[in-house]
């Protein structure tokens, strides 16, 4: 675990400063604090670094979020989700800063890398976030994500970029492969009978929807647009606006994608009750399809759908077999308490259930497929 005796002084006074807005700030305390321990990139968890200084508008505190990241061994492709570093990249090339909104990345205040880790020093966000959400405001994200989606079709920022994540549903589907979690019966028993025959169905289709995923109009996204990961705010003029943190699967995904995340991430993590996931998903993409054709893209509805759904189940389907692997494992029932607020066996419940929507999007999108040609 880090500790103040790691952190260096002269990068922290330069972090303080740039918070401050004060090049004369100078520390006069600072303490660390951890915000939380969640992460399995990030095993020291989210950091609050704060104090008190003095500058040019006298005695004043400051603060600031550090997550430090491990990095990824130089054979992973810079384009795979373990390419772990990708977050760090965006920022430390000011990528981020330049999107072109409504959706607003952290400020940074810098990044360094150490070893195997990198340093990540960001405005503490607030806001509602997670479990404080209602259904209004997750019909706000949709709104926001459409528009920023339109945004990025007429300026195609970050064009290029070698670390952008691509293909990430294969990179997810590599990570936990459904044969190798499936073949354990204590796994499929997570999943009550009639589930365990349509996982078992879908196999025959997942290069098929893989595919077809990958061939619709691709956008860049934040690719883990749950909503513990976003935080509504008011912006400089007041009004509301989405700031996103955790940006370490940025880059390409299929039109209407990063909703699946939205909805099925948010019930993924227990931000939301499973068993109400048709109604967030009903509402999500209303406001998401309202926002597309306000902006534009009402042409592009069908592939957005289709995009919705494919991810919906490629993330949050057959891959849960090895979700359910993992916290199966003694040795990550306090990951699972930690991190999700349950016990193993109720988690389990609530796979089954999200997998028995994600399914629903599978049936869905086999009818969209032949529409579009695909």
């Amino acid at each position: 675990m880090l500790t103040k005796s790691d952190l260096d002084a002269a990068e922290l006074l330069a972090v303080a400063r740039q918070a401050a807005d004060d090049p004369t700030f100078e520390l006069l305390d600072w303490d660390l604090h951890v915000l939380s321990n969640g992460g399995s990139v990030n095993p020291d968890g989210l950091l609050r670094v704060d104090g008190h200084g003095c500058g040019a508008g006298g005695i004043r505190p400051w603060t600031v979020a550090l997550k430090v990241i491990n990095l990824a061994p130089p054979e992973v492709p810079t384009t795979s989700m373990a390419y772990f570093q990708r977050e760090s990249i965006a920022y430390a090339e000011s990528a981020l800063s330049r999107l072109p909104g409504p959706i607003r990345a952290a400020r940074c205040y810098g990044v360094t890398e150490e070893g195997a880790t990198a340093r990540i020093w960001l405005e503490l966000l607030a806001g509602r976030s997670g479990r404080d959400w209602d259904l209004a405001d997750y019909a706000f994200a949709a709104d926001q994500l459409a528009r920023f989606h339109a945004a990025y079709t007429a300026t195609t920022p970050l064009a290029g970029a070698p670390w952008l994540g691509q293909a990430l549903a294969r990179s997810w589907q590599s990570i936990l492969p459904f044969d190798i979690a499936w073949a354990a019966p204590h796994v499929r028993a997570v999943f009550p009978p009639s589930l365990q025959q349509r996982l078992e169905h879908f196999g025959a289709e997942h290069d098929r929807f893989l595919d077809a995923s990958e061939r619709l109009p691709q956008v860049f996204s934040h690719n883990d647009y749950k909503s513990r990961n976003l935080f509504i705010r008011p912006n400089a003029q007041g009004a509301e606006e989405i700031a996103a943190v955790d940006w370490g699967n940025c880059g390409l995904g299929p039109l209407g994608g990063d909703l699946a995340m939205l909805v099925s991430g948010t019930v993924f993590v227990l931000d939301w009750d499973p068993a109400r996931a048709h109604k967030l998903s009903a509402a999500a993409w209303d406001a998401y399809a309202g926002a597309l054709d306000a902006s534009g893209l009402g042409h592009q509805m069908p592939q957005a759908r289709l995009g919705y759904l494919l991810w919906s189940v490629l993330f949050y389907g057959p891959p849960l077999a090895g979700i359910a692997a993992f916290t199966l494992q003694e040795e990550n029932y306090d990951f699972v308490q930690r991190v999700f607020g349950c016990s193993p066996t109720t988690y389990g419940e609530a796979l089954a259930t999200l997998a028995d929507f994600t399914l629903d999007c599978a049936d869905e999108a086999r009818t969209l497929l032949p529409q579009l040609n695909m």
